[in-house]
């Protein structure tokens, strides 16, 4: 019971990040979102950032490896 409220809470962020909705949070998108956050990374921070967390290396974050980093691992 207590996993549902996170779990969606989790996916609510996910998809207002993946704004084009294709499943994927883009090097684009999460740029977008560290603006909003008032955040400024070069684009190769950002990649770089995409990469630590990008497990099967499609340079996009599945949500999946979304929530492996919202819950705090990276490997």
């Amino acid at each position: 019971e207590q996993e549902l409220g996170p779990s969606s809470d989790l996916s609510a962020t996910f998809k207002r990040v993946d704004a084009d909705g294709d499943g994927c949070i883009s090097v684009e998108e999460l740029k977008e979102l560290l603006n909003r956050l008032g955040e400024k990374y070069s684009p190769e921070d950002l990649e770089k950032q995409i990469e630590l967390v990008d497990k099967n290396h499609d340079g996009r974050i599945s949500f999946m490896e979304f929530i492996e980093v919202m819950k705090g691992g990276t490997g």
